[in-house]
């Protein structure tokens, strides 16, 4: 498992997970076969496109600045909560996780978007803070509309959810 804790990165890309020292990387195919968890860190950009997350991915507990997630699939699930984001978020045409997608008690100060996501395994996505909203509900009709193919639990948001 890749542990990350307690730092303070500008940017944490490909790049940077592939000089950790317990890392699985196919560099190649934007693959990351370690698990990831990141914890009480300060995060300028995480920019992480197009990847493949094969082991569960935990962030926990960080200040990030923004996120751009596009493209990424999380096989083994991704666990995001009690963090607080700056700026915009970006997991479009993500998803595909075999296992629970999670994303709790987080405060989002930009847009939230989920453009195009397809969600294999339960999503629950609660006690959020959305100042800017999100398009998780957004984009009804629409071929590029989110999927949820095992349900979505979600409570206790504070801000809209349903933005195109």
């Amino acid at each position: 498992m890749l542990k990350i804790e307690r730092r303070q990165i500008e940017v944490l890309d490909f790049a940077y997970l592939k000089r950790e020292p317990n890392a699985i990387i196919d560099t190649r195919n934007y693959e990351l076969y370690s698990s990831l968890s990141i914890r009480q860190s300060i995060i300028d950009i995480l920019e992480l496109p197009a990847t493949i997350f094969h082991s569960e991915i935990i962030i926990h507990a960080c200040i990030i600045k923004e996120i751009k997630l596009p493209y990424c699939w999380f096989k083994n699930g991704l666990e995001f909560t009690n963090n607080t984001i700056l700026q915009e978020a970006t997991f479009e045409a993500g998803g595909h996780n075999k296992k629970t997608f999670i994303m709790k008690e987080n405060i989002f100060h930009g847009f939230l978007n989920f453009f195009d996501c397809q969600f294999e395994d339960t999503v629950h996505f609660s006690n959020n803070i959305l100042l800017e909203g999100c398009s998780l509900l957004g984009n009804k009709g629409e071929g590029y509309e989110t999927i949820f193919d095992n349900g979505i639990i979600q409570d206790g948001n504070i801000g809209r959810l349903d933005l195109e």
